[in-house]
């Protein structure tokens, strides 16, 4: 219970720091940023973990394929998600409210 009031505390302190720092439009600007890696993280993740441990551990003959086709399939969505976070901050930025800008 000390720790988790202890890692409250200083989750407060980091909060206070970056909104002093980053002020309302920075927050903004580094909450879209936030959510934007959380939701690339689910699209190439996309389970592939879970599928090379359930199916090597069927087949440890078959684990060089496995991982190389899922390290080939992470790099082709890790791509892509390249290429909408660059249509999200270049031609659509100034739309969204996203483009770059000076802090």
């Amino acid at each position: 219970m000390a720790a988790s009031l202890l890692n409250k505390a200083v989750d407060l302190g980091f909060a206070l720091i970056m909104f002093r720092v980053l002020q309302a439009e920075g927050i903004g600007a580094y909450t879209f940023a936030g959510v934007l890696v959380a939701y690339y993280d689910i699209v190439v993740g996309y389970g592939l973990a879970t599928l090379i441990t359930r199916d090597v551990a069927r087949d440890p003959g078959q684990a060089g394929r496995y991982v190389g086709n899922a390290t080939a399939l992470r790099l082709i969505f890790w791509a892509v998600a390249v290429g909408v976070t660059a249509l999200l901050v270049g031609p659509l930025g100034p739309a969204l409210g996203s483009g770059s800008r000076s802090l």
